[in-house]
């Protein structure tokens, strides 16, 4: 289905980088529970102007395609595991992990990749053991101190 597609391409971003594709507003809070919480007014039922205008532009990030792939942890990955053919420069199209999630997460299901596109692309079916050790260096990444003992 084309909603799971658009999905896989969103997971794949967040497993890659370990962030959210389309939420990179620099003013929000760090932690998203204490936004809405920070973002609505206990004294009536409707949310801040702060949280309806963060809200909007996800929103219009997420319709015009507009994912994040300058963050250091996109920049920082191994060229090998972005991109297949690095002497080729081709970090926008079907050889890359950018491409394979631009591919999937097109905003009109009609042009979004299909999963057996996605599961045909090069990059899926590069290295496994080196986008394995990736994964496992992001996760580690990510944990805080006491998680990693």
């Amino acid at each position: 289905m084309p909603s799971d597609c658009w999905s896989a391409g969103i997971i794949l971003y967040v497993m890659l980088s370990g962030q959210h594709p389309f939420d990179y507003d620099d003013s929000m809070p760090e932690s998203w529970l204490n936004h809405v919480h920070e973002s609505h007014d206990p004294y009536n039922s409707q949310f801040s102007q702060a949280y309806m205008d963060h809200e909007s532009r996800l929103k219009d990030r997420i319709v015009h395609d507009k994912i994040d792939f300058d963050r250091s942890l996109w920049i920082s990955m191994p060229e090998g595991l972005l991109n297949l053919t690095p002497l080729q420069n081709c970090t926008d199209n079907e050889h890359s992990a950018k491409g394979l999630v631009r591919m999937l997460t097109v905003w009109n299901p009609q042009d979004r990749a299909t999963v057996r596109a996605a599961l045909e692309s090069r990059w899926i079916n590069c290295d496994l053991e080196m986008l394995d050790r990736t994964y496992q260096d992001r996760i580690i990444a990510n944990l805080g101190p006491a998680e990693q003992s």
